[in-house]
């Protein structure tokens, strides 16, 4: 016999102790595990808003290089025709 459970209903009572016991912490286990994959899903999702704003910005970043070059460009034309007027 289990010392200090004499009885049927105290072995009974320490049975559901044990089970109510392990079952919280099953749930405790699970509540964890469940805010580590939202964690998780929360990081990744920043991240592809990351990536998806670097895209972004890269993308504009090669227009304003192309808009300079033709801006650069024409200036050059212009300033040659105004050269060529001047002399």
């Amino acid at each position: 016999m289990i010392p200090g459970i004499t009885t049927l209903p105290n072995l009974l009572r320490a049975s559901l102790s044990f089970l109510f016991t392990w079952i919280n912490m099953y749930q405790r286990e699970a509540k964890i595990q469940a805010w580590v994959n939202l964690q998780s899903a929360k990081a990744e999702a920043q991240f592809k808003n990351l990536e998806e704003a670097h895209k972004l910005l890269q993308s504009a970043d090669k227009a304003f290089k192309e808009l300079a070059v033709e801006f650069a460009d024409k200036a050059f034309k212009d300033l040659e025709f105004f050269y060529c007027l001047v002399i």
